[in-house]
């Protein structure tokens, strides 16, 4: 009878894996199906209806509590509360009927569909084609709703071009089209382009306007157009107040593309400097620059 059972255990791993080969790190799930046969699976679905049943949008990251290192800064740390609000939605569609999956989908949607549409991406082309109807209705009314406040602050701002507050809230609403994840990549450059524009125009009316979020932006859109010069020069001149983690990594990418090896390590020891907390994935890709610059490798 045993032997039956750790038999048919290794066949649903099999199955399991093969299942998941797209997905090496679900795939790992088969170490634990092996060494606590029925036992791993019997967790394992109950893990999922647990988030099934809880309806959350994000799925608990493991690696962030345990996989925590210091590096020589102590400020540089993550943010625990954040890191440990990880979660997918893709498990609990992958084990759900489909009438479960349509469940799961409205009740996500309905909480919040402004926010929530986003991780609900994934499912856009689901083999349910009902449920991949509704995330494709979602990105719809969200891409239509905010390219209508996008228009209403256009018309607004064009009243009066000098009007710094409407000049400011069409800004907002490019920064929310751009971020969308609704956009291809052309369009989202036409978009930026006008951004950069607009947030000069800003600039040189009235600096108060310009807040953290703005500035982002705009470091960003410059790196996506590629306009390299004038992000150095900007660089040079920035608020370090305005300097974040997805601003800072930006600028890796940046000088490691374009093989300035000497800013890439400024830019490492700016972020070390810094009082700014890293999320874990940005520690872990600290403390990865930070070993090879010690090999030396960065050429």
């Amino acid at each position: 009878m045993l032997t039956i059972v750790l038999l048919l255990n290794l066949l649903v791993t099999i199955i399991f894996v093969v299942m998941n080969i797209k997905n090496p790190q679900k795939a790992m799930l088969a170490i634990l199906f092996l060494a606590v046969p029925v036992l791993g699976f019997l967790i394992y679905l109950f893990m999922l209806a647990v988030i099934v049943w809880r309806g959350k949008k994000k799925q608990y990251d493991r690696q962030s509590l345990v996989g925590r290192f210091n590096i020589k800064k102590e400020i540089l740390h993550p943010e625990i509360k954040k890191e440990l609000d990880v979660v997918s939605i893709e498990d609990a569609m992958a084990i759900s009927k489909d009438t479960e999956k349509r469940s799961l989908l409205l009740s996500q949607l309905k909480n919040n569909m402004e926010t929530n549409y986003k991780a609900l991406l994934s499912a856009s082309n689901d083999s349910d084609s009902e449920s991949a109807h509704y995330v494709a209705s979602a990105k719809v009314a969200v891409y239509d709703k905010r390219y209508n406040e996008f228009q209403i602050a256009t018309t607004e701002y064009n009243k009066d071009i000098k009007n710094s507050k409407a000049l400011g809230d069409v800004l907002e609403k490019i920064i929310a089209l751009i971020d969308s994840e609704l956009l291809a990549k052309s369009e989202q450059n036409i978009y930026r382009i006008q951004y950069c524009t607009l947030f000069e125009k800003l600039d040189a009316l009235d600096k108060e306007k310009l807040d953290l979020k703005k500035y982002e932006q705009y470091i960003k859109s410059l790196i996506a157009l590629e306009k390299y010069e004038q992000v150095n020069i900007i660089w040079s001149n920035y608020n370090k107040d305005f300097k974040t983690e997805e601003v800072f990594m930006k600028m890796l990418d940046m000088y490691y593309n374009t093989k300035e090896k000497q800013q890439f390590y400024k830019v490492i020891d700016e972020i070390c400097e810094s009082d700014i907390v890293l999320s874990f994935e940005g520690l872990n890709r600290l403390k990865f620059w930070l070993s090879e610059r010690e090999k030396n490798v960065i050429h």
